[in-house]
């Protein structure tokens, strides 16, 4: 059942940008160059439990409003969509865009955004295991992703794409826990 709802968790950030609305030309080029791929995850194996960075991905320059917003960073090339459709869920990914967004976009500098235990896009696959452990790893569109589960209830997700052996993108998920 798990990895059914992480099936699940993954695709939701692909598809709550994309409803018919003005947001649509954003979301198409936030997501242009991801791997559709990578949007679901099958396996057999339960991802493992990160071993730090239950509280996920640390923004500042960020403000945590309901609703789905995009921000870009042109000095770092840095794209971010965040996702908090109703209370105690959200999706955050933080990804490296090749080009600048449509008009409309808000610019914030994104380069500070990193994990609690330092792991920023442009870190080493190296240092997302050692800081983390031995990660469930999907191989697809010649990317890795590293997948783990992150401590605490409901299901709570931090995976790490990562190519050329550098993280490329960032996804936190925090699902509701329910009884």
């Amino acid at each position: 059942m798990a990895l059914v709802l992480l099936a699940i968790a993954l695709g939701v950030c692909n598809s709550s940008g994309s409803a018919a609305t003005g947001a649509d030309s954003i979301a198409r080029w936030f997501e242009s160059g991801r791997c559709p791929a990578l949007t679901t995850i099958s396996s057999s194996e339960h991802p493992p439990v990160a071993k730090r960075d239950a509280g996920g991905v640390i923004l500042t320059a960020v403000p945590r409003l309901y609703g789905s917003r995009y921000f870009y960073d042109p000095t770092s090339r840095f794209a971010l969509h965040l996702d908090i459709p109703e209370k105690n869920a959200e999706t955050l990914i933080l990804r490296v865009v090749s080009g600048a967004p449509p008009k409309g976009v808000p610019q914030r500098d994104l380069s500070k955004a990193r994990t609690a235990s330092g792991i920023k896009l442009g870190s080493s696959a190296a240092a997302v295991s050692a800081a983390l452990g031995t990660p469930m790893i999907v191989n697809a569109c010649g990317l890795e992703r590293y997948v783990y589960q992150k401590p605490g209830e409901g299901l709570r997700l931090l995976t790490f794409t990562i190519s050329h052996r550098r993280v490329v993108e960032i996804f936190d998920y925090q699902g509701v826990a329910y009884p």
